[in-house]
C-alpha cells in the first residue's frame, strides 16, 4: 500500500523527538492492524490510529494511505 504524508504530518514527523517518530512510522507501516477506530461525523471514511499519546488520522483511498494529520490526542481532532 503505497503511502502520502501532507504537510502537516510531515511537519509533525520532522520536528518529533526521534524516538517517537520512529514509534509513529512503525505503527503506520502495520496499518490494518492496531488501535484503530472510524472517526464519526466525517464525510469521507477516516480513521485514526492510537500511538500513545498520539493521534494519526488517515484516509483510505484506492490502494493509497493518505495520513493527513499527526498531533498529540487533545489537538488533534480540532
Amino acid at each position: 500500500m503505497k503511502r502520502v504524508y501532507l504537510k502537516q504530518p510531515a511537519k509533525f514527523l520532522d520536528e518529533c523527538d526521534f524516538d517517537i517518530g520512529k514509534r509513529i512510522v512503525k505503527a503506520i507501516d502495520k496499518i490494518p492492524s492496531g488501535d484503530i477506530k472510524k472517526l464519526k461525523g466525517m464525510k469521507i471514511e477516516t480513521y485514526r490510529l492510537r500511538v500513545g499519546r498520539v493521534r494519526v488520522i488517515y484516509i483510505i483511498e484506492n490502494d493509497t494511505l493518505i495520513i493527513s494529520k499527526i498531533d498529540y490526542r487533545g489537538d488533534a481532532y480540532k
